[in-house]
């Protein structure tokens, strides 16, 4: 899980990248014009997938953290417990730049289908943070 998530962060600073860079296209002519907007959503998307991914290893990551807090040393509960904090505000952090992200995508069923898994993805790992604070205590 921690080289997937650091892995993750490169992969953010690039999608971003990837945005301003396409944003800084010409738009002098039409064509111009096209292929920047193309490249702009292109590069919003992955932008917006790259977070959603995040998303997606915090909240397995949190569920992997109930089986931690109910089987671990309870010596190291309160590790276990920084740990969970942690997740659920990277997973939380990583929600904020979908819904960013969200909204610039011009395929609303694309945009759609990406802000029904981030509320999920959202859910599922408050309440796997909340089992496992629970055997925390």
């Amino acid at each position: 899980m921690r080289t997937a998530l650091t892995a993750l962060i490169d992969r953010d600073s690039d999608a971003y990248a990837g945005v301003v860079g396409a944003y800084r296209l010409p738009k002098g002519t039409a064509a111009e014009q096209s292929t920047r907007k193309d490249a702009i959503q292109q590069a919003i998307r992955a932008a917006t997938e790259t977070p959603l991914e995040t998303m997606r290893a915090c909240q397995q990551a949190l569920a992997e953290a109930v089986i931690v807090a109910g089987d671990g040393a309870r010596t190291a509960s309160s590790d276990a417990g920084v740990g969970v904090e942690l997740l659920g505000a990277a997973l939380r952090g990583a929600a904020l730049n979908v819904d960013t992200n969200i909204g610039s995508l011009t395929d609303r069923a694309v945009a759609e289908r990406m802000r029904q898994e981030r509320q999920d993805l959202e859910r599922r790992g408050a309440a796997d943070a909340a089992r496992a604070r629970a055997l925390l205590v």
